[in-house]
């Protein structure tokens, strides 16, 4: 956007990198796919076509039985999860900033338990560090999280 000048931090220990508090988001999520951006339906596919196969190999039997749920957090109009629904998953979303189109109706209940949470380019905008019991501990993340 260029419009705001946000601080970033760097942990020392574990090199993760965070901005300062989010104070744009709203501003942000008012449009949240670019014009220019020409890759979003390809990242949702090459992400699906990995983190499917993953996934199956992971938890496999509790997917076959059905048992396995799974989350995407601030997931934006999440053709990701409308997406892995389509191929067999039990995927839900939350989100605060975007109106979702393409999973609406398979709104996650964090008060239930998830296999697995998936975040995709967002992790180093949180303010925070995600503390919760709705997951176990399979969290799958596509960010930069620090320099290299």
């Amino acid at each position: 956007m260029g419009k705001y000048d946000v601080d970033c931090f760097q942990c020392d220990e574990c090199g993760f990198v965070q901005a300062e508090r989010p104070f744009w988001l709203e501003d942000a999520y008012k449009r949240p796919i670019n014009i220019l951006d020409a890759g979003y339906i390809a990242r949702n596919i090459f992400y699906i076509k990995r983190l499917s196969m993953l996934f199956s190999f992971l938890f496999g039997k509790e997917v076959e039985n059905g048992s396995a749920r799974f989350f995407d957090y601030a997931g934006g109009y999440d053709v990701f999860v409308r997406m892995m629904r389509d191929v067999g998953f039990d995927y839900y979303w939350d989100g605060k900033y975007t109106q979702n189109l393409f999973a609406s109706g398979f709104e996650a209940d964090l008060n239930k338990k998830f296999t697995a949470v998936t975040i995709f380019e967002l992790y180093q905008r949180l303010n925070k560090k995600i503390k919760s019991k709705t997951w176990d501990d399979h969290m799958f993340c596509k960010s930069m999280l620090g320099a290299e």
